[in-house]
């Protein structure tokens, strides 16, 4: 109940906050008016966008900082699919969620955990090895980071121990898991998890006034 209750209570915060934001875009002076878009078309131009990462490409000192983007937007999907595909395992289809590795939703899960872990380890990299290109750091940067890495960590963890058939190390460990998991959704309108509600609405804007995000020049069609 607690869980639902937390988890409500930043969706709603998320949501309010996203709103304040789109009204601040619809009202800035470096909108378009003259053939605007419609906000779903352009939405869906603007999902496009992130999915090919098309504005880390038009920056060549932000290229190293995409592809490490890539590993940990692509790696967190591939997990959402696997536990989504684990739930209709579970509460639809009565298998047991101790799956071998083999079986296409533990591929899945892997394969986005070992890209998430890469991205990380390299976004982590470039933070602390070159300071000069990645820029200042600081708590709200790194909390977000390390939050993703614990719950990525503890998952490849428990992976390993559930095959050893350790089953009181297993559960303590979920139980740590779980916590930093809730701790990742629980605090996404705090966290640079919310870039997800933000950056999606700033490239929406920018496709629907025919701009580039934070600049007056016009946007780049790629399509």
């Amino acid at each position: 109940m607690f869980s639902a209750v937390a988890l409500g209570f930043a969706a709603v915060v998320a949501w309010a906050g996203g709103c304040r934001f789109w009204r601040a875009l619809s009202g800035s002076r470096t909108d378009a008016p003259a053939g605007r878009r419609g906000v779903l078309p352009s939405l869906g131009l603007a999902v496009v966008d992130i999915f090919r990462h098309t504005y880390f490409s038009l920056c060549e000192q932000n290229r190293p900082r995409g592809r490490a983007h890539m590993g940990l937007f692509y790696g967190f999907l591939l997990l959402v699919v696997a536990t989504t595909l684990a739930f209709i395992y579970t509460q639809f289809l009565d298998k047991e969620l101790s799956m071998p590795l083999q079986d296409p939703v533990k591929i899945i899960g892997n394969a986005g955990g070992v890209a998430l872990f890469l991205g990380l380890t390299w976004l982590s990299w470039r933070r602390l090895a070159r300071r000069g290109e990645a820029g200042k750091s600081d708590y709200f940067d790194w909390y977000f980071v390390g939050i993703l890495s614990v719950v990525t960590i503890t998952g490849f963890v428990l992976e390993r121990i559930r095959f050893a058939n350790l089953a009181g190390v297993a559960y303590s460990l979920y139980m740590v898991h779980l916590v930093f998991y809730f701790m990742l959704f629980t605090y996404l309108p705090y966290t640079k998890f919310v870039h997800v509600i933000y950056r999606t609405l700033a490239l929406t804007h920018a496709r629907q006034t025919g701009r580039l995000p934070g600049t007056r020049q016009p946007v780049v069609e790629l399509l």
